[in-house]
């Protein structure tokens, strides 16, 4: 395939380097894009960005599971409307309690281009509720995108895209910038670095 594939290293124990990556294949892989992967941290969730059909239209969340991490990965599901547009739905990223997935999305009622969005669950046998926009101070009128937060919620790293939104994010550098944004407890709001 010439579109982009997802490949996995896996090294014995975390003071071994890591080998030569290995190209996921099927179901995982298809002819069309599959990228941006976030594994959950049971190791039983790969979830991913796909312009794979079966979606809402262009680029879609999908989520794969497997009983154990010693199985093959499921066929994916695709994450359903309440995550997907019309649009693209971009660079996922799961909590390691799994209640909460972050991802970017230009849907309305953004801060002007593509901003960063999270969606939250009960349980993991719940449905996802409906996306809610970080806010005026992670998102800007750039391409806000590749959330990551620390292990304890408080801390969101996050990048700026100007390849794709022509737009810079102002206090940058210049291209593309990594960013953060902090909170008191995961029950406050985003704040500045």
């Amino acid at each position: 395939s010439m579109n982009w594939d997802i490949f996995v290293s896996t090294r014995s124990t975390i003071h071994d380097p890591w080998p030569d990556p290995i190209r996921l294949g099927h179901p995982i892989n298809t002819d069309d894009y599959e990228a941006w992967a976030c594994l959950s941290s049971d190791d039983l969730e790969l979830y991913f960005m796909s312009d794979r059909p079966g979606g809402s239209g262009s680029w879609d969340l999908w989520v794969s599971t497997r009983p154990t991490r010693f199985d093959s990965w499921d066929q994916p599901e695709n994450l359903g409307p309440t995550i997907n547009t019309s649009g693209a739905d971009l660079s996922p990223w799961i909590t390691p309690d799994g209640l909460e997935l972050y991802f970017n999305s230009g849907r309305p009622g953004g801060s002007g281009n593509y901003d960063i969005w999270v969606a939250k669950r009960a349980t993991i046998e719940d449905n996802w509720g409906d996306p809610e926009n970080l806010g005026p101070v992670v998102n800007s009128a750039a391409f806000d995108a590749f959330p990551c937060l620390s292990p304890g919620g408080l801390v969101l790293f996050f990048s700026d895209y100007p390849e794709t939104s022509h737009t810079l994010r102002p206090g940058g550098l210049g291209q593309t910038d990594m960013w953060m944004s902090r909170r008191k407890s995961i029950t406050d709001p985003w704040g500045p670095r």
